[in-house]
């Protein structure tokens, strides 16, 4: 037997606005913390508030189209808290050096002057193999031709070769 729903039922929200607005923003701000301190490769070219957000949204706005909200509303609500949010975090981190800081993780040093840092590449699960797959792209044969090789903040690796210095200064030259 099939009931039709009255367009009110569909679209009041049945949770309290407050409540959606609380669920929403311990949700994120749960998971932008446990995801900043998880492995950064893991994140790979995208910001982890970025990620969290495409999730966080892709999952209110599945619930709000296939009914498991009563109401649009709900999800409606739910998926503005997430948006707040991002805009929000992301908004701080530009404009606020500290939350910056929280939100994008510095470069973590890989290699130095060919030596590997074998507890940085340990702490992000980096074998010896995966790092010099790296050196090579950047055209290096061994790591002993690597100045430095760092993870950045989105889980990229970059790496500096001798052989990109620039030459050497021949003083100011003539117009």
């Amino acid at each position: 037997m099939v009931i039709a729903a009255s367009l009110s039922d569909v679209l009041a929200p049945e949770l309290p606005v407050w409540e959606l607005v609380l669920r929403g923003t311990v949700t994120y701000l749960f998971l932008l913390g446990l995801m900043r301190f998880v492995q950064k490769r893991q994140a790979g070219t995208l910001g982890v508030p970025d990620l969290l957000f495409v999730l966080l949204i892709a999952h209110a706005s599945h619930n709000a189209l296939v009914g498991e909200y009563h109401s649009l509303a709900d999800g409606a609500v739910l998926t503005l808290t997430v948006l707040a949010w991002n805009l929000a975090i992301n908004w701080l981190g530009f404009h606020v050096a500290f939350v910056g800081r929280l939100i994008h993780p510095p470069p973590l040093e890989l290699i130095k002057e060919g030596q590997e840092n074998w507890q940085n590449m340990r702490r992000e699960f980096i074998t010896r193999e995966e790092l010099l797959t790296h050196v090579r792209r950047a055209g290096a044969e061994e790591m002993s031709d690597v100045r430095g090789a760092w993870m950045e903040g989105n889980g990229q690796i970059s790496v500096v070769t001798y052989s990109a210095d620039p030459p050497p200064s021949e003083g100011p030259r003539a117009l």
